[in-house]
């Protein structure tokens, strides 16, 4: 029966493997033709490698891939630090309520909005290249993917200084598949003309070239050159998680969930509520752009959270019934999932693009990435409690992470009234707004801030509940 249950479950990763795939496929079609809107996809005249070629030959490239890799290192080797402590500080608590409010705290970094830590840099720095701009960046880069840590270091047990490292180890797992991936909505924020010389990476130039300058070939091209270079990286992180995984594990089962699991579903009510009432945690300037912009921040973040959540949950449920080559697909997904390019032009043919599900399935990227970290929160020993308590924090994770993701809706939508609040105060400040200039409108907006922070302390509070004994 074990063995059965092995080759269906391999059937099945392999198959969300090719379904996850298709928008890796059709960049990958993308940059093998010069693509005219006009004549689609598959019309469009084919060019073979010339556009991969021109970009290796490109002389930019160069300094492309360097600030890419030095963003991406130093940003890795900060986080590493951060996430050892992180999770060394939450493993060795055995209070519950401590361990929840020590996890919220650890989880700031990917759950307060990008603008914020943009907006706490000195003016000064922001505006021209230097050293210290391109550290500050890459800190942010890694305690953003560090933050995600916690979904791993909350579930340490026993050897916490042991599990700790692991944790580390998992950390730079993860950093060396994503190693040429930066965090676009953190670079386009900082982003302008006088910081190409540094902070120029390969999201920044798929995004420039792709979208604003409507050359999808030569984005697509870029995308497939970073993924072909990522390889080596991803086949080290490949061998690390096996090391990692390679423990004994002792497996739990329990089919049955108590009634107070149905907790979970606390600060939903809460938000919903939050969005109903609409006056009391809202800003004090009654703005009608920003009030709107509350809701569609909400709904965006919610939908995609559950979509993510709900979707990296079956993939880490499969991929652990699948030995090694669930780790394999995960690794892969994680390399090739945030294809840009490719999720644009599905959304243009499908015709999603200025719709709300454009926006949410701009988010499906993260899919592998939690994927990832829950396969490892729950693969030593399993329990209905504690997957449910998993996939929990997998979904306040993503709910705060996506709170403050602006690039989704920038990219996918130009309809104003589909803004969220993140998009809406960058446009204000952006614009130099009279009320933005003097603070009133983006430091009145205190709940804003507050909200993911709640969500996250609310949900690993009810996770600790969820998951007491198990």
């Amino acid at each position: 029966m074990n063995q059965t249950k092995k080759i269906l479950c391999s059937i099945g990763i392999v198959f969300a493997c090719v379904l996850f795939l298709i928008p890796f496929f059709c960049t990958l079609i993308l940059s093998f033709s010069d693509y005219q809107v006009m004549r689609g996809l598959f019309g469009s005249n084919w060019v073979g490698f010339a556009n991969i070629a021109s970009f290796f030959g490109w002389e930019y490239f160069t300094r492309i891939l360097s600030n890419t890799l030095v963003i991406s290192i130093l940003g890795t080797v900060i986080g590493a630090v951060y996430v050892f402590f992180a999770a060394l500080s939450i493993g060795s608590m055995k209070n519950q309520i401590l361990k929840g409010l020590i996890a919220t705290v650890f989880a700031i970094p990917a759950i307060v909005p990008v603008n914020l830590f943009v907006h706490l840099l000195p003016t000064e720095l922001l505006m021209q290249p230097s050293f210290l701009l391109r550290i500050a960046v890459s800190a942010i880069d890694g305690f953003r993917i560090a933050g995600l840590m916690v979904c791993v270091a909350y579930f340490i047990r026993k050897d916490v200084l042991k599990e700790s490292m692991k944790c580390v180890l998992l950390f730079i797992a993860l950093k060396l598949i994503l190693i040429l991936s930066s965090d676009q909505a953190l670079i386009n924020s900082i982003y302008h003309p006088l910081t190409y010389e540094i902070l120029d990476v390969f999201s920044t130039y798929i995004y420039r070239n792709g979208l604003v300058n409507a050359d999808f070939s030569m984005a697509a091209a870029v995308h497939i050159a970073k993924v072909a270079i990522s390889v080596v990286p991803a086949v080290i992180a490949c061998l690390i998680l096996v090391a990692i995984q390679k423990e004994n594990r002792t497996i739990r089962t329990e089919r049955s969930f108590e009634a107070v699991s149905v907790t979970a579903l606390i600060p939903i009510g809460i938000l919903f509520a939050m969005v109903a009432t609409g006056g009391s945690l809202l800003p004090i300037v009654k703005h009608p752009m920003v009030i709107a912009g509350y809701i569609n921040e909400f709904l965006i973040a919610f939908v995609s959270a559950l979509f993510v959540a709900v979707l990296a949950y079956g993939l880490a449920v499969l991929a652990r019934n699948s030995g090694r080559l669930g780790i394999l697909v995960l690794v892969l997904l994680c390399l090739t999932g945030n294809s840009l390019i490719g999720k644009y032009i599905l959304a243009r043919i499908f015709g999603v693009m200025d719709t709300f599900v454009g926006v949410v399935f701009y988010q499906f990227s993260m899919i592998s990435v939690l994927a990832l970290l829950l396969y490892f929160a729950t693969y030593r020993e399993r329990s209905a409690k504690k997957d449910l308590s998993a996939l929990l924090i997998g979904f306040i994770l993503m709910f705060s992470g996506f709170w403050g993701d602006f690039s989704a809706s920038m990219i996918m939508t130009r309809q104003r009234e589909l803004f969220p609040l993140s998009l809406v105060l960058r446009e204000m400040a952006m614009l130099a707004d009279s009320e933005s200039a003097n603070g009133g409108m983006l430091f009145s907006t205190v709940p804003y801030i507050f909200i993911p922070v709640f969500v996250v302390c609310a949900g690993f509070l009810i996770s600790s509940v969820i998951k007491k004994d198990s």
